[in-house]
């Protein structure tokens, strides 16, 4: 996974027809809130440049809004995002890479039934994971149901299993799909990660908190307001042509009340 601006702990990113299967390392009411705004970082060589989450220094949509340069940039606000750490046990790759460790495996495909190759990469890591509002939407309804709709028993923790999330389509028709493993079962690296696990609020301070680099927020603004010296917070996505409209939130909105 690539390391960019201002990271420090590995991001959770995943392309179309790719699978992650995690553990969370907190409870789901500890998942951070977080209010991001979608700015974009240019890049040499005539290359697009990547949007990226950007981190408002306002902590409540009531706070003064002249608190914040990119506030002050965009006409629209920030978002509110849910940003938590998660153990990664492996993603699964629709393709394979040249010179890649990536063990071949054989799945069902749903739609068809047929036995196709898919390709595990080992992470076995800590990493950040940011949650899309649809995919909150769908945790919502596993606590709520136990992810059994016909008969729905509500669960009161996300710590007894493993979970996977699969990126299915591109663009307008992409679609986020959030399930849970059947069978309960911790491994002992999770645990160790959770027993290890620092503080989640300093976790997220410590992470997002750092100087801003000169950029253009999205949305046909100018510059953004920073100065030199600016402390703001941001999240990164990856570097790659090929991911940079994939980096940052949507414009969704949900409530996690």
């Amino acid at each position: 996974m690539p390391k960019g601006w201002g990271q420090r702990t590995n991001k959770l990113w995943l392309r179309t027809n790719e699978t992650a299967q995690f553990y969370f390392l907190v409870e789901y009411d500890q998942l951070t809130n977080l209010f991001l705004h979608v700015i974009e970082k240019p890049r040499g060589g005539g290359k697009n440049p990547i949007k990226l989450d950007v981190l408002c220094t306002r902590r409540d949509y009531d706070d003064d809004s002249s608190t914040c340069p990119i506030c002050v940039e965009q006409e629209r606000g920030p978002m509110l995002r849910i940003v938590t750490p998660v153990w990664v046990k492996q993603i699964i790759h629709p393709n394979n890479v040249p010179g890649s460790k990536w063990r071949q495996i054989n799945t069902r495909d749903g739609a068809t039934g047929e036995q196709k190759a898919m390709f595990a990469e080992s992470i076995e890591d800590v990493m950040l994971w940011n949650i899309r509002p649809k995919v909150a939407d769908q945790l919502i309804s596993y606590l709520s149901t136990g992810g059994d709709d016909v008969n729905p028993t509500p669960v009161d923790t996300i710590l007894d299993r493993g979970f996977r999330v699969r990126i299915l389509g591109e663009g307008q028709q992409r679609n986020d799909v959030f399930s849970h493993e059947h069978v309960p079962g911790v491994p002992d690296a999770v645990l160790d990660a959770r027993k290890n696990a620092r503080d989640i609020d300093e976790w997220m301070a410590a992470e997002f908190t750092d100087e801003m680099p000169k950029a253009t927020a999205a949305g046909g603004a100018k510059k953004a307001a920073a100065s030199a010296g600016q402390t703001v917070s941001y999240a990164t996505g990856p570097d790659t042509d090929a991911d940079a409209d994939e980096a940052a939130s949507d414009d969704e909105e949900f409530n996690f009340d």
